[in-house]
């Protein structure tokens, strides 16, 4: 199987805005699909499918900015769960 995606930057910012758009596409549109049911389900093809056409640097790339995103995110969740209980 062919490798097709060598640059970093571009399957963080392909893998990001995809997200994105497919969230926005199935929540605002006239889909009317679950916008994270379908951001779930754009997760388990990437991991099935696109993970064996991007090149291993390319992976550990995207493994660290989806987890400092990750852990960004919670740890934001946390500090105003924090504050909205504490007053």
């Amino acid at each position: 199987m062919k490798r097709i995606i060598r640059d970093h930057t571009l399957s963080i910012v392909i893998t990001i805005i995809g997200s994105y758009l497919s969230f926005y596409l199935c929540e605002f549109t006239w889909l009317k699909f679950g916008g994270v049911a379908a951001v779930v389900i754009q997760g388990l093809y990437l991991a099935a499918v696109v993970k064996r056409k991007i090149y291993p640097e390319s992976e550990q790339a995207l493994d660290t900015v989806w987890s400092t995103m990750a852990f960004s995110g919670m740890t934001v969740l946390f500090v105003l769960v924090g504050v909205i209980a504490g007053v």
